[in-house]
């Protein structure tokens, strides 16, 4: 069994050694730090002993080696670091910091994770507060989601927030469960003293939370830069699960059940694709 390089000889490696069959730790994957300062490389975390890091490379080492976007948390070390580390101090806090978890990046705030199997509820009330978050620097009176409604290759499932009501097409198990979930928490209506929009803070708002490209958020923002003819009402509907989708994405191309402790089944209906759609009614000062 080949043995994980010392700290020393990590800044060594090179990609070039691993692919010739050295058995040594890419560049890219195993650093001299824990927790890679680029988000982009760590959009999935996977916490793993270092026996289990090591068995990775026995016989025919494992894909999770050179997935350029999922790091290998190695929990020997990590509980030795937590205090000096605020990544890994954030992870403890929230009790993450424990072998076999699958970690998910939150993609508006990327030094914030949650469990896999959380992920697509959590960002998307996540991205459900950041929408309500935006309507407030744009001046608005009063922001309320009206319907829930949960979309998968086999069904549909909608909820009215409201009433409590479900309708449902095809097999609705999961998508059933996680709408009725969902519109139960979102049943609250933000309600704000209104005032003129400041355009400024709101694009400022969606560049530091990483939605600049989400299309709803941006229509808010340029229908609130003309003047002339206000608009004082607005009933919307948009992706609350895009920007999670496509992190829970990188686990769904990696055979992660296979390795170790890892709490993840792929191929079970936890790891379906869904798009999770709000709507949405806003209201503006008239």
């Amino acid at each position: 069994m080949a043995s994980i390089p010392s700290a020393a000889d990590k800044e060594k490696l090179s990609i070039t050694d691993f692919r010739a069959g050295n058995h040594e730790i890419e560049i890219e994957k195993m650093t001299d730090k824990i927790l890679p300062d680029v988000a982009a490389k760590r959009r999935v975390i996977a916490v793993l002993t270092e026996n289990e890091i090591e068995g990775l490379y026995d016989d025919d080492p494992s894909e999770l080696l050179h997935a350029p976007q999922v790091h290998l948390l190695n929990y020997d070390e990590a509980i030795n670091e937590p205090s000096h580390h605020p990544r890994l101090q954030s992870l403890e806090q929230r009790g993450l910091l424990e072998p076999g978890n699958v970690l998910i990046q939150n993609p508006y705030s990327p030094d914030e994770y949650c469990l896999h199997s959380d992920a697509l509820n959590q960002f998307s009330l996540k991205k459900h507060f950041h929408m309500s978050g935006l309507c407030r620097l744009l001046g608005a009176t009063s922001v309320a989601v009206t319907q829930v409604e949960v979309e998968s290759e086999k069904s549909t499932v909608t909820a009215n927030v409201e009433s409590g009501g479900v309708s449902a097409s095809g097999e609705v198990s999961l998508e059933r469960r996680l709408a009725e979930k969902l519109s139960k928490e979102m049943q609250l209506t933000d309600k704000f003293s209104g005032g003129p929009p400041d355009v400024g803070a709101a694009r400022e708002y969606l560049e530091r939370h990483r939605l600049l490209s989400d299309p709803t958020m941006q229509s808010l923002v340029e229908i609130m830069e003309g003047g002339g003819n206000k608009i004082y009402e607005r009933q919307l509907t948009f992706n609350a699960s895009s920007e999670a989708n496509k992190n829970l994405a990188i686990c769904g191309k990696l055979e992660l059940s296979k390795v170790g402790s890892l709490n993840v089944a792929f191929g079970s209906e936890s790891t379906k694709t869904m798009d999770i759609k709000l709507t949405m009614k806003v209201t503006f000062p008239k």
